[in-house]
């Protein structure tokens, strides 16, 4: 579970990086970025509760 979290928050984090500093804009970022919150959210939330 771990390892899912880690890899959310990287691509995430990547991409919010890369599409906040630059001009770039892809038609794919946004969903991409809201599923990686997304999943992230969601290990969160059953992490706290383990």
């Amino acid at each position: 579970m771990d390892r899912i979290f880690f890899i959310c928050l990287g691509v995430w984090a990547l991409l919010y990086g890369v599409f906040a500093v630059t001009n770039l804009r892809v038609e794919w970022s946004v969903p991409i970025m809201g599923f990686a919150a997304l999943a992230l959210g969601v290990v969160c939330v059953i992490r706290a509760l383990k």
